[in-house]
């Protein structure tokens, strides 16, 4: 594809809350979490939700391969 703007969601664990896979407190480094499309960071926008607050909001997947994120309410 050229010439194009891939935007994808950087995941969403819907009304449970934490996905088990992925620590409370990461370190990024023992991170289990494959998101794709997120996964090829260099070719795709990634985005996420934030929480009043700033902090990811407890339903979206953070991790470094995050672009951007927006202050959602549900």
């Amino acid at each position: 594809m050229k010439n194009a703007v891939v935007v994808a969601a950087a995941g969403n664990t819907g009304s449970t809350g934490q996905c088990p896979a992925q620590p409370a407190q990461p370190t990024w480094d023992t991170v289990t979490v494959a998101v794709s499309p997120a996964w090829y960071d260099e070719y795709v926008l990634t985005v996420g939700s934030v929480n009043a607050h700033g902090a990811p909001s407890a339903f979206s997947l953070a991790g470094p391969w995050v672009d951007v994120a927006a202050r959602v309410k549900r």
